[in-house]
């Protein structure tokens, strides 16, 4: 996607990815950290939408699939492809 965004007083324009991560306000904060110390932008877009509602059977999946506040060994790796 084309993100045409100011920062630091201009107007700046860049080709950035879009990604959406599904997990609990639990288990939200160890990827929220590991977002911004790999990112490249001093200030990356990383936010939380809140779910108040949904196909019951997903959001149980959600809640089982995220055990605890963590990353699964390597989830989120330090490699660059």
């Amino acid at each position: 996607m084309r993100s045409v965004y100011r920062w630091q007083g201009r107007v700046e324009q860049a080709s950035e990815t879009l990604l959406l991560i599904k997990t609990t306000s639990a288990c939200f904060p160890t990827p929220r950290q590991r977002i911004v110390a790999m990112h490249p932008y001093e200030l990356p877009e990383v936010v939380a939408v809140e779910i108040t509602t949904g196909l019951p059977a997903y959001l149980d999946w959600i809640a089982t699939h995220c055990i605890e506040p963590s990353l699964s060994p390597g989830a989120l790796s330090d490699r660059t492809e």
